[in-house]
């Protein structure tokens, strides 16, 4: 019997766990929206005590040979430098913001990913199996739960909160659950019937939670990954492929332009983006009186003016903008244009045009939610699976060969 690695345990359960209240207590979500502005709570000792030995064992697993781990996965220079700037700016962030352990998260976060991906080998259809199944586990405990409980899984507004009593992070999941199985599927070409179950599973989460946000990345990033396997068609059946989805897009442009306050009503919004105008234009002006290196990490906590019971800036962009000032923006949209070139200039491998349709994805969700840095958060877990596998299979790419390493 083959034996599994420690490190894949652990890598499917830190996504089988994320959100989930190991403590076996399921938090109900705000009554109403003056309570989202939440009683910082404790967290309970075996949470803190799961998530640490995950930590400890991919720093581990990182540190053994950290020069052949960085030199083969080509930790991307623009992540990198914004990674270190963004846990420079401890330094200079708001008091009482609980740095240590956000840093301490991140990092994690970084070291549990690149030693997966070293693991795997530039084999990512499992490592984004993996992924898949993890984050399937999750959303089916997180659908169970609405089932068993939905007194306390749902909230006030009738939007799925599940076991996690955040629709926006059941919304994340769904979209991880979504995007890491059209990952797979591009990747193993496996049966469509596989693909179906857990586009299935992403897709009753994504309507359950009304998360617009995750349905338009996951929509963005499914469009991208069949348009790019159109490449191996010929012309006339690319041609009428790309004219059938530019038919799509333009109708369904014109139906959401056209009925676009009858379908906010319907999701329970509003055309202000619930609120969102109001923080975004609040993040602005932060960003404008400290522009050059902003207000350091946990910066989030300065958006309460603006909107009390908003916990951060809801955009990723001014997020890193208010954290790390017009730097940290340059250089997040360096690493995201710089990530989209180099998919298109390998465009022959064929995690390329699965790291360009999530890439891709990602930019768009982070125009209305703020996931990057955030340890345990699904999208930020996306992004660093998707952009170290990418960069693994090019330094293989450069080096000729496509075997894994010994």
């Amino acid at each position: 019997m083959r034996k599994i690695p420690v490190i894949y345990i652990l890598g499917y359960l830190s996504i089988a766990l994320l959100g989930l209240p190991l403590d076996g207590n399921i938090p109900s979500p705000p009554s109403e929206i003056r309570e989202i502005v939440e009683i910082e709570k404790e967290t309970p000792i075996q949470t803190i005590a799961i998530w640490m030995a995950i930590y400890a064992y991919a720093f581990y697993k990182t540190a053994i040979n950290p020069t052949q781990i960085f030199s083969e996965i080509q930790f991307p220079r623009s992540l990198k430098l914004l990674t270190l700037l963004f846990l420079i700016s401890a330094m200079w962030s708001p008091p009482n913001t609980g740095n240590i352990s956000s840093i301490l998260q991140i990092l994690g976060s970084i070291f549990i990913s690149l030693a997966l991906t070293k693991n795997f080998n530039c084999n990512e259809e499992n490592l984004f199996k993996l992924v898949q199944i993890g984050s399937a586990t999750n959303l089916g405990i997180n659908l169970i739960a609405i089932l068993i409980f939905p007194g306390s899984t749902i909230g006030f507004d009738g939007r799925w909160a599940g076991a996690v009593a955040n629709p926006n992070f059941l919304g994340a999941l769904a979209f991880l659950c979504a995007m890491s199985s059209i990952a797979t599927y591009a990747l193993t070409k496996g049966h469509p019937f596989r693909l179906f179950i857990f586009l299935l599973i992403s897709g009753t989460a994504l309507v359950g939670t009304g998360s617009i946000t995750s349905i338009a990345a996951v929509l963005a990033g499914a469009a991208i990954a069949v348009f790019s396997a159109t490449s191996r068609l010929k012309s006339n059946e690319r041609l009428a492929v790309s004219l059938l989805a530019l038919g799509i897009a333009i109708v369904s442009i014109l139906a959401v332009y056209l009925n676009a306050e009858t379908i906010l009503k319907a999701v329970g919004r509003d055309s202000g983006a619930t609120g969102r105008g109001i923080i975004w234009l609040s993040a602005i002006d932060l960003i404008s009186q400290k522009p050059l290196f902003g207000y350091g990490m946990g910066a989030d906590t300065l958006n309460t003016g603006a909107l009390p019971w908003a916990t951060h800036f809801h955009n990723s962009y001014l997020s890193v903008g208010v954290a790390t000032g017009l730097s940290g923006i340059l250089i997040l949209l360096w690493f995201l244009i710089r990530q989209l070139l180099l998919a298109i200039k390998y465009k022959e491998l064929q995690i390329s045009k699965v790291h360009g349709a999530i890439i891709t994805s990602i930019a768009i969700y982070c125009l209305a939610e703020a996931p990057l840095y955030l340890a345990r958060n699904p999208v930020w877990i996306l992004l660093l699976t998707s952009t170290f596998a990418f960069n693994q299979s090019i330094y293989f790419k450069g080096k000729k060969t496509y075997a894994s390493p010994k």
